[in-house]
């Protein structure tokens, strides 16, 4: 067998391998908890059309292979590994599921291990956006978000070198740096304004990913950027500071919350839910497996609102479905991004890896989660000025509505129908 043949097909027969490692994505980055290396097939020598034992499944693609190789004018440009993964690009491609996705080994090396609490760099969640890369979240007090860096903010060039034609994983790299140096981006605004040059000092940065302040008497606000390894810990403790403070009503925030990992949500839900699973796993045969909520946690039972956005993904959009279902807040804002399924990572042979969707998540109501994302109950415009925040204006509002109500029994056992029908 040729040797170019015997590693496309190995990386190919692995496609069709089984791996362990479950992640829960969110735009960018992706989140791999406990990734499991799986073995290469073998394919008799000499037979490459035997992959996966479909005879004749690859005749094709070789013949395709051997006039590249043959009549290609630059034979330079014929360097093997490039040609598989690229091929592998073009298979995962035909599956128009932008959520499985192949990464060289070094794309892997360079993914954002932000969900562990920790990152390098300037503290910004990235995402591609019709084909540029864009800001998805700038993390709340980091470099990134003192410099003025927003939401959706477009990339065009990073220390004066255009980005155009470079993968999300190479911007990274640009951008990525030893603390305490300078790095200079060229950002296209999201009102259409721009170019601007705007220099950011690049530090270490310690994710917090719950932070709380009082908005107005009795009404506090839990802002949760992501959910992370640390999540239900600072929950615990911002929401006893809102209680000292007098809280007996909450707002939770999860305007640009791109996801993280489901365990931290599910324990965070389960301090508000009473009952009832937090959400379903439902894989490709339709079985689904609940995720029930932790019976160790304290109920907090206070009045409840919801605030989401476009930016609101993956398992940010499994928290604030069960808010709904179990009928505790409504949800506010704007639509949610549709991001609500599960990837297992492959660990291929050189070190790539193979990122499969098996699974999506449901609402504990039974609504598919990645069909469009959630449409809130009152929609508002979430943009947000120095002087102005509607989104947040309408849930004290709401609030204070429902705290001058007499007393009604919980609604944590009192599923509103309404809310439930809204989600899409």
């Amino acid at each position: 067998m040729r040797p170019r043949t015997a590693v496309l097909l190995a990386a190919l027969a692995l496609i069709c391998g089984l791996g362990l490692g479950l992640v829960l994505g969110a735009t960018h980055p992706e989140l791999v908890t406990g990734p499991a290396r799986t073995a290469p097939s073998e394919a008799p020598p000499n037979d490459p059309r035997s992959v996966a034992g479909q005879p004749d499944t690859f005749a094709v693609f070789w013949e395709a292979w051997g006039i590249i190789h043959e009549k290609f004018l630059d034979h330079a440009a014929l360097e093997d590994r490039r040609l598989t993964h690229g091929a592998i690009r073009g298979l995962l491609q035909s599956l128009a599921d932008p959520n499985t996705s192949f990464q060289t080994p070094e794309e892997r090396r360079v993914e954002t291990p932000g969900y562990s609490g920790r990152l390098a760099g300037i503290g910004v969640y990235l995402e591609v956006r019709d084909g540029r890369v864009a800001v998805s979240t700038p993390i709340e007090d980091t470099p990134a978000s003192r410099a003025g860096i927003r939401s959706g903010d477009v990339i065009l060039a990073i220390d004066g070198q255009s980005v155009a034609g470079l993968a999300l994983p190479e911007v990274v790299l640009r951008i990525r740096g030893p603390a305490g140096t300078d790095v200079t981006l060229t950002l296209q605004r999201t009102d259409g304004t721009g170019p601007v040059d705007l220099t950011v000092v690049r530090a270490e940065i310690r994710l917090v990913s719950a932070r709380g302040q009082m908005v107005a008497p009795a009404i506090g606000l839990l802002r949760l950027t992501a959910f992370t390894a640390g999540s239900d810990e600072e929950t615990g403790a911002v929401l006893d500071e809102l209680g000292q403070a007098g809280a007996r009503a909450l707002v939770l925030d999860l305007r640009g919350n791109a996801g993280g990992l489901l365990e931290p949500a599910v324990a965070v839900a389960s301090r508000f839910v009473s009952v009832g699973p937090i959400a379903w796993r439902e894989d490709s045969r339709g079985e689904r497996q609940p995720y029930d909520r932790h019976a160790d946690r304290a109920l907090i039972d206070w009045p409840l609102a919801v605030l989401l956005d476009g930016g609101t993904a993956s398992a940010a959009e499994v928290f604030a479905a069960a808010m709904r279902d179990a009928g505790r807040a409504p949800l506010i804002g704007q639509r949610t991004y549709g991001k609500a399924t599960i990837q297992h990572l492959h660990e291929l042979s050189d070190g790539s890896g193979l990122h499969v969707t098996t699974a999506r998540w449901v609402s504990p109501a039974g609504t598919r989660l990645d069909q469009g994302g959630l449409t809130p109950d009152i929609p508002v415009d979430t943009a947000r000025t120095d002087a102005a925040d509607p989104a947040l204006e309408q849930a004290i509002q709401h609030l204070h509505q429902v705290l001058s109500t007499p007393a009604q029994p919980t609604r944590a056992h009192q599923p509103r129908s309404g809310w439930v029908a809204g989600i899409r």
